[in-house]
């Protein structure tokens, strides 16, 4: 274990304490360890890049997207635990108040939307940096509000990996259409089975982009992105209050850190590293290992 340095006396800054610190790096390291790219770098084209076909460049720039994704969804989320953990006794009290009238009831939409102008953020962005435990308006913690946006972040990142896995295997197949892109859902893979139905991987790709994990993910980036994200206590929402379909009130109870990352942790190590190794051994099948193949001798090798 490395020497503990002081370094928010030294610099007057924030510092979590070591454990906090052990956490970040251990879902760096450990529980967002990446998948072995190498398969999928496997379907590289060699020879002189002006003899590319469109296809080709597409898996290229698509690979190299996919790959800074995966390392944006690792970093960031591994940051945001820090940042959670970091400021967990700051939470816990707004938790336990809203278990108590009345904030237990929530508190109406329209009430919100009218005092929507009066509830944002006044702090400096270096307040960060100096002290994340300091709250704001909306029952919110500085640095539980900003490891909620990099879990939000992330979550979107881990459904763009997949979306690039699905562009690979298009790629791979011939079956890219330039006006439309294609996603990792199941009528784009419905596509895709006259090809690679045959490959024992196929199955277990298929299924990941029906598995429950994934449509969950699947649901909060399009909220985030389409509607209304999911209530989390992170971003203050520990109670929120609507009206159902029958003109009902509805009370709903925000996710707590830990589900979220809960769902961050299953969506990478259930769905995403294994749709990366197995769309990486589909494409191994159908090109070969670099070593094997001819070296170009015509005149614009």
């Amino acid at each position: 274990m490395p020497e503990t340095v002081d370094l928010a006396g030294q610099c007057g800054v924030w510092i979590p304490d070591q454990e906090t610190r052990d956490l970040a790096r251990e879902y760096f390291n450990t529980v967002f360890l990446p998948p072995n790219l190498e398969q999928l770098v496997q379907g590289v084209r060699t020879g002189p890049e002006v003899d590319m076909k469109p296809a080709e460049i597409l898996y290229d720039e698509t690979l190299v997207d996919l790959v800074r994704l995966l390392e944006e969804f690792r970093f960031g989320a591994s940051v945001g635990a820090m940042y959670a953990r970091g400021v967990r006794e700051q939470i816990r009290p707004l938790r336990e108040s809203h278990k108590l009238w009345p904030q237990n009831v929530g508190i109406s939409p329209k009430v919100l939307a009218l005092l929507a102008g009066y509830g944002q953020n006044n702090l400096p962005p270096d307040q960060l940096l100096l002290d994340p435990t300091a709250t704001l308006g909306g029952h919110r913690v500085l640095g539980g509000w900003w490891a909620a946006q990099l879990l939000d972040s992330a979550i979107i990142r881990g459904i763009a990996v997949l979306d690039r896995v699905a562009i690979l295997l298009h790629c791979i197949a011939g079956r890219i259409d330039s006006r439309r892109m294609p996603a990792f859902r199941a009528h784009y893979l419905d596509r895709l089975a006259t090809v690679f139905s045959a490959d024992p991987e196929w199955e277990t790709l298929h299924g990941l982009g029906r598995s429950e994990i994934f449509l969950f993910g699947k649901d909060m980036r399009d909220g985030h992105v389409h509607r209304m994200r999911l209530p989390a206590e992170l971003h203050g929402a520990f109670v929120t209050r609507g009206i159902d379909a029958d003109g009902r009130y509805q009370r709903t109870v925000g996710a707590d850190p830990d589900i979220q990352w809960a769902l961050a942790t299953a969506l990478f190590r259930d769905v995403i590293c294994p749709a990366i190794e197995a769309a990486g051994a589909i494409v191994a099948r159908r090109t070969p290992p670099f070593d094997e193949r001819g070296a170009r001798t015509d005149s614009t090798a």
